[in-house]
This record gives structure tokens, C-alpha cells and sequence, in this order.
């Protein structure tokens, strides 16, 4: 019986909980898009002109979740490169 590559262990352990982090955070900025957007789509009260949308803001959130996502998958990448040798399971 080989013994357990404590280091893999630990990295992984690590970047998966990194993982809920970040995805936590890539929710977060989903649900500012969509209340960005619903706020936009939102009937007006006095006038008959909609309401003005902030598209630059939903760009920037679009923007900086797009980054977030990348960093998630690159983290995927290392947790499943990590798997084998923490003996533990792959992720997708």
C-alpha cells in the first residue's frame, strides 16, 4: 500500500473550496445582472417611456463574471489534474 501524497491532498482540498468561492461570487454577479436588467424591464409608473437600462453596468458584470468563469475552469482543470494523486474524485 503506497502512502497518501498528503500535498496533492491538501491542494485539492484547498482549490475545491476555492471552487464554492468563486462560484459563489459568479452567482452573485448573475443575480446583480439579472436585477440590473429586471429593474430595466420594470413597467413605468407615471410615463409611458420604459425605463432607462444601464447596459455599461451589465457589460462590467458580464465582464468580470466572464473573467470569473475562466478561473473556475482553469481551478477545475487543477482539481482534476490533482484527483488521481490525492486519490479522490475527478470534478465536472
Amino acid at each position: 500500500m503506497t502512502e497518501p501524497n498528503y500535498e496533492a491532498i491538501g491542494r485539492y482540498t484547498h482549490l475545491v473550496g476555492e471552487l464554492d468561492s468563486l462560484s459563489m461570487k459568479r452567482r452573485s454577479l448573475f443575480t446583480r445582472i439579472v436585477g440590473v436588467l429586471k429593474n430595466a424591464n420594470e413597467n413605468p409608473r407615471e410615463s409611458k417611456v420604459p425605463r432607462k437600462c444601464n447596459f455599461e453596468a451589465v457589460r462590467e458584470l458580464l465582464d468580470e463574471a466572464e473573467a470569473l468563469d475562466k478561473t473556475i475552469r482553469s481551478t477545475v482543470d487543477q482539481v482534476n489534474e490533482l484527483a488521481p494523486l490525492a486519490d479522490k474524485p475527478a470534478i465536472s
